[in-house]
């Protein structure tokens, strides 16, 4: 995985209107999170994504912060509670 990847990633969601969501996988000081980017903030969170990790996926204030893995997807399941 690396920032051109991510960057490509986020490109094939934005052009393909059937995705939904980006989901990146990330390890946080040995703490394992998924962060889920709507439609909607994809532009937004990939600027930001650009600017805040190199070109590795390791944050540029904090090395222990890294993004492992990604996935455009089209639905996940949600609960009523985030309608």
């Amino acid at each position: 995985m690396n920032k051109a990847k991510l960057i490509a990633e986020f490109d094939r969601a934005q052009k393909d209107s059937d995705y939904s969501f980006v989901i990146l996988e990330i390890v946080a000081e040995g703490t394992r999170e998924f962060i889920v980017v709507p439609r909607e903030s994809f532009a937004d969170k990939l600027a930001f994504y650009k600017r805040s990790y190199t070109d590795d996926l390791v944050h540029v204030m904090n090395k222990n912060v890294s993004i492992t893995s990604f996935a455009a997807v089209k639905h996940i399941l949600t609960n009523t509670m985030f309608m």
